[in-house]
């Protein structure tokens, strides 16, 4: 037989181009699509959060202005909107030595209050932040408004998507 090199014609650099072109057009149909993101996975969206404050006063709802504006204390970074807020009462959990069990019960004179939060936040399936400070339930929030100020808990997380 004889080994002769052929040289590249135009159907073989055709075909080549197509192959590369198919490639490169899946690569930004994938990375610029968000494809396998959930539909509340794709960005800046309108959620809204509840902060809980503990141990407050009773007259706690006295200082809260609906309206205010809600800003992160360490970086002075604004992260929302207070569109509602309640004084609830302050419960711990207590030993009945008559029974020998333990129940969560309401302190008297104690209260924590629930503070409702209107933002526009980055949501992505690590996490949802807004102004770059992470909103999730559980995380600690040191928050202040033009009159309250102090450390809270997240322990609500309203994101639009979920259920689509």
């Amino acid at each position: 037989m004889h080994n002769k090199k052929r040289k590249p014609g135009f159907l073989d650099i055709f075909v080549l181009l197509v192959v590369i072109a198919v490639i490169a057009a899946a690569t930004y149909y994938f990375t610029h699509n968000h494809v396998g993101d959930s539909a509340a996975s794709r960005g800046e969206q309108e959620i809204t959060y509840v902060l809980e404050v503990k141990e407050v006063s009773e007259n706690f709802m006295d200082r809260i202005i609906i309206g205010d504006s809600l800003y992160y204390t360490e970086s002075d970074a604004y992260i929302g909107e207070v569109t509602a807020a309640e004084v609830i009462p302050y419960y711990a959990d207590r030993y009945q030595e008559d029974t020998g069990t333990v129940d969560n019960a309401a302190v008297e004179g104690k209260y924590n209050a629930r503070i409702t939060v209107k933002a526009n936040a980055d949501v992505n399936e690590a996490a949802t932040t807004v102004n770059g400070v992470k909103v999730m339930v559980g995380s600690e929030v040191n928050a202040r408004t033009s009159t309250v100020g102090g450390l809270s808990y997240c322990v609500e997380l309203e994101e639009p998507g979920y259920d689509d």
